[in-house]
């Protein structure tokens, strides 16, 4: 597909780019290993995350220049602007990318749109960076670069396991804004579950940062080791959900995947649903306690859940 306001030297731009790949699993297209070794790059772009729609693509990526790296962030608003096997494609998708002009400037997000029929729009920098409110990054939990954390492997979308330089643990973010206000709600529910000393849910470690203004994108948790809940643990279950209910926290999502059995009892995971207590309306509140037991009873007795567990 060629478009005219494709770099000119969209070709050569493209054999030389260093390939991409998917998410945190590194791995190279062996048939272009030839020329990643043989040519000097000072450029290097690694896909990272991506979320497709039938309409548009988010992007994130990590660009390695200058022996340095950072995270840069694509918005596609009209996805046939690629061939549709590059949309999700790590080597075509860095490969078609580094075709539009302006590929190689400096910039932190691009969006890239039709300009009438036969045109191309790429803007640098017209959506801000995502970060979490400073409000609710609070207290003195330590910071991590996302980009030194090791990747042992990836549990689901915005899940890793990962080291941290000193142990293993669990890694929560946002990848997109759109996916801010679930990391935040989660936060807020490790930071209460802190404050109250209670171990109903995995230890807040530290937050977790992306760029030079240390932008808080999400947070590491302690591993838990245990198993997903099944219909024997019903009673134990039923009381660890009202513990919780007691702190002023609903769970809001609790299948059998998000509740691990550990040697210290049931710990819940996955708290992006979970709802504090509100302070001036009671009725709500037990109605919400409620609908979160009848929730997890149901989930108990099913024989196959949606859920996904960490583990």
């Amino acid at each position: 597909m060629a478009l005219p306001n494709w770099h000119p030297d969209a070709e050569e731009i493209a054999r030389r780019r260093v390939e991409g790949q998917t998410g945190y699993d590194l791995q190279l297209r062996q048939t272009f290993q030839e020329d990643i070794n043989v040519v000097s790059m000072t450029r290097r772009d690694v896909l990272l995350d991506l979320d497709l729609s039938p309409s548009d693509c988010l992007y994130r990526l990590r660009r390695e220049e200058n022996d340095a790296a950072r995270v840069i962030y694509v918005h596609v608003v009209d996805i046939d602007l690629l061939p549709e096997e590059s949309q999700t494609s790590a080597f075509e998708l860095i490969r078609d990318l580094s075709r539009f002009r302006g590929w190689d400037d400096s910039w932190d997000t691009l969006t890239i749109s039709k300009s009438g029929d036969t045109d191309v729009q790429c803007v640098p920098n017209a959506f801000k960076l995502h970060a979490i409110p400073q409000s609710i990054a609070c207290g003195s939990y330590p910071l991590f670069d996302i980009l030194d954390l090791e990747v042992i492997t990836s549990k689901k979308p915005r899940v890793a396991y990962v080291k941290n330089g000193t142990e293993q643990c669990y890694l929560k973010y946002a990848r997109f804004a759109f996916e801010i206000q679930w990391t935040t709600q989660e936060l807020g529910a490790y930071h209460a579950l802190a404050q109250k000393k209670s171990r109903l849910a995995p230890q807040l470690l530290g937050y977790v940062f992306e760029g030079p203004n240390r932008r808080i994108i999400g947070f590491l948790l302690e591993a838990l080791v245990g198993r997903p809940a099944n219909i024997t643990d019903e009673k134990l279950c039923e009381e660890a959900l009202q513990s919780l209910h007691d702190l002023g926290i609903t769970h809001g999502d609790p299948n059998k995947e998000n509740i691990l059995i550990t040697d210290s009892g049931p710990r819940f995971i996955d708290l992006e649903d979970s709802v504090m207590q509100p302070l001036d309306n009671p009725q709500a509140w037990e109605a919400m306690k409620n609908e979160d037991l009848c929730k997890m009873k149901m989930h108990l007795r099913r024989s196959s859940d949606a859920g996904c567990s960490w583990s």
